[in-house]
């Protein structure tokens, strides 16, 4: 028994360290120098009591869409906001609670790294959130630009057959404008 005691007195200062020790925050960072990278997919996070900005990035190449959804699991005032990778504000979106979400579509203009800063007003304690991420390689933005494909066929195809039906002689003859 007095084996027992012994192991829990040296435990008790063990514990209250543990205990007393500052839990980190979610996976986010304190600012966009520091901004945590995140992929496509589901990040799940949270806010700690008092923390109400939250910083992340996504790697993003030119004519990139991106689809982003937000979700949290209180109905709190959350704004998702998206930056360029030069910080130049590009749209923002609030999530209002209640079941509803918010959501940003847009097609990245640039390569780098696209900002997304989370933030909360009005609440306090623990808030856990959800951001998913959808990303879809796309052609030219030109538009039409699929079509030139379809034109490019279309005249292989109708050369191909002037070339099988009809003699040299008779080729010449109607390229020639000739009876």
């Amino acid at each position: 028994m007095n084996k027992n005691l012994r192991i829990v007195g040296l435990m008790i200062p063990f514990l209250i360290v543990l205990l007393l020790t500052p839990t980190a925050a979610g996976l986010y960072g304190p600012d966009f120098n520091n901004a945590v990278e995140i992929t496509a997919g589901k990040t799940n996070d949270y806010f700690k009591d008092g923390d109400n900005f939250g910083y992340y990035k996504i790697s993003c190449t030119s004519t990139t869409w991106m689809d982003i959804y937000f979700n949290c699991t209180y109905s709190n005032l959350m704004t998702l906001t998206i930056y360029d990778p030069n910080l130049n504000y590009i749209t923002s979106n609030t999530y209002t609670g209640s079941g509803f979400y918010a959501r940003i579509t847009m097609t990245c203009s640039q390569d780098g790294y696209y900002y997304l800063k989370v933030n909360r007003s009005g609440t306090s304690g623990t808030l856990n959130f959800t951001i998913s991420i959808e990303l879809e390689e796309r052609g030219s933005d030109i538009p039409g630009f699929e079509l030139i494909f379809i034109f490019i066929g279309t005249i292989l195809a109708i050369s191909t057959m002037v070339l099988k039906i009809y003699p040299k002689s008779k080729r010449e003859n109607i390229f020639l404008n000739k009876n």
